[in-house]
């Protein structure tokens, strides 16, 4: 018996952690997840004020085909942006979102949309709300300029992104 043919391939991990030493690293990180992307995903980016979530957006824009020369915007105060890209991008900030009456106008899941979903502060998504995110990206700040950032995902994806980037 050949000892190769039994065994399973090696499963990647469900999650990776990739260290940014400058806001253009993190804007690197998201295009090449972003170029990943397809429609009908949903992408959660989570971290502190100032952790970089827009940044890494901004590169997930990117990498999606967004516009050279056109940059995504924080949604901070108009709640949700829409991009035209290869794939149409949903944008969402929910730092102003408290309560559920409020994230229930914004339409944030209209069963319509078929694009990309970024979601900014995605820990505030309503309890019980039947969403399955296909990444997570927890921000950390390290430094004024360093961040970590975890990535949670299908073994099949985070393979990818390893295989794109040093981590």
């Amino acid at each position: 018996m050949e000892s190769g043919m039994d065994e399973k391939p090696e499963e990647a991990p469900a999650e990776l952690t990739a260290h940014c030493d400058s806001r253009e690293r993190t804007l690197r990180l998201g295009e090449v997840i972003g170029g990943l992307l397809k429609a009908g995903d949903l992408v959660l980016l989570m971290g502190e004020l100032g952790a970089g979530k827009t940044t890494l957006a901004q590169g997930l824009c990117r990498g999606a085909g967004m516009d050279e020369g056109v940059w995504a915007r924080s949604p901070t105060f108009t709640l949700i942006n829409e991009y035209t890209a290869r794939i149409p991008i949903r944008h969402a900030d929910l730092y102003r979102v408290d309560s559920w009456e409020d994230f229930s106008t914004i339409g944030l899941f209209d069963p319509s949309f078929q694009g990309i979903t970024l979601v900014e502060w995605g820990d505030k998504l309503p309890a019980g709300l039947k969403v399955e995110p296909t990444m997570i990206l927890r921000l950390s700040q390290i430094s004024e300029m360093e961040r970590s950032i975890m990535i949670e995902g299908s073994p099949r994806l985070l393979g990818e992104i390893a295989s794109l980037i040093t981590i």
